[in-house]
């Protein structure tokens, strides 16, 4: 997918996410009101990054360092939604729209969309040279924002890619602190930022979660907390579509070091001591799906999502293993395909809290 442009999804009542690249379009913005933004962030900003980079490590993938232009576009969009009140929202427009007029009468008004909004905190110029920005917006303030994104299938995403090096963090609460008087008493609007260097190459490594081992797994996620949501006939970014199931187990992610096409992705989990495997559906990235898979536009090449067709149970150890198989392109000589497996020796297990 064309990474600069493409929307990964909108959710109502749980968050929101959004993925922009760095073209311009001409336009002027306000300059962030305030002094530069500190090098280091508040206890808040450094317990989300904190969580996000527990995740990461957990998921074998480098870990975020804080930003202070994107801590400032985070804090000032979060006091704008709250200013707003009226959901959660990627675009400071009256109409919520990309395209729309400019809500310039909201006093934390800095830019319709997300890479005009980074622009102003960091002083009018981008984080990189070459950006690729996500933001990712909770109804959940503070830390526990993170989990709340986490246990998701898009809004994951950013928190988990390689690709995403640096991070900001706001919410209401933030915000009123930040601008005293200007934003009301509620609470919510946590928005993550995040930045990464498209002109460096990223080394995509084998990562997966949750980690061997690991416990106090979530037994549940709801799919209507995103839009689109990820397990439903209605979602034009699969294909062939979903059913549409409204909770289903916990977001199994796993991301391989490939740019080929899959031939085969065999999925298996079961209760520790049992043969018997639970019903799954399994999401990817890349051109095509192999069988029993589903092609999800907003993944990546290499990204599987793997969602149990219902909630796990509590207390109970699962067995998890992936093996994939990528498509021959060697026109001749030998095979050229890749295979990745995880949960063989030893195997992948983890325990539901």
């Amino acid at each position: 997918m064309n990474r600069a442009t493409s929307t990964l999804g909108a959710a109502i009542l749980l968050g929101s996410l959004v993925l922009q690249g760095c073209g311009s379009n001409g336009s002027s913005y306000p300059s962030s009101s305030g002094p530069p933004p500190p090098a280091s962030g508040s206890a808040v900003q450094q317990g989300a990054l904190d969580a996000a980079n527990a995740y990461r490590s957990d998921a074998l993938v480098p870990p975020l360092s804080m930003n202070g232009s994107l801590n400032r576009a985070s804090v000032d969009h979060a006091g704008y939604q709250a200013i707003r009140n009226s959901g959660l929202t990627h675009y400071e427009s009256t109409d919520g729209q990309p395209t729309g007029p400019a809500d310039n009468a909201n006093a934390l008004f800095r830019g319709v969309g997300l890479t005009e909004r980074i622009r102003v905190a960091n002083g009018g110029g981008d984080i990189f040279l070459s950006n690729i920005y996500y933001e990712g917006i909770s109804s959940v303030p503070g830390v526990p924002s993170i989990r709340s994104l986490w246990n998701t299938v898009y809004h994951r995403l950013p928190i988990m890619r390689h690709e995403s090096q640096v991070f900001g963090f706001g919410d209401a609460d933030s915000a009123k602190t930040a601008h005293p008087g200007m934003v009301p008493g509620v609470s919510g609007y946590s928005t993550t930022d995040y930045a990464g260097d498209r002109s460096t190459p990223v080394s995509i490594t084998l990562s997966y979660w949750p980690r061997s081992g690991q416990a106090g797994i979530d037994t549940s996620f709801s799919t209507d907390s995103e839009t689109p949501d990820p397990l439903s006939s209605a979602n034009s970014g699969q294909s062939p579509s979903t059913p549409d199931i409204d909770v289903a187990g916990p977001p199994i992610h796993v991301i391989c070091p490939t740019t080929k096409n899959w031939a085969s992705i065999t999925v298996t989990v079961t209760v520790q001591g049992s043969s018997t495997n639970i019903p799954l559906f399994i999401l990817c990235g890349g051109a095509n799906a192999p069988g029993g898979c589903s092609r999800d536009s907003r993944l990546n090449v290499g990204e599987i999502f793997i969602l149990p067709a219902s909630a796990l149970s509590a207390v109970t150890v699962y067995v998890v293993q992936v093996v994939v198989t990528t498509v021959n392109t060697a026109p001749t000589g030998p095979s050229n395909a890749e295979s990745f497996t995880i949960g063989a020796s030893p195997s992948w297990t983890f325990t539901t809290k």
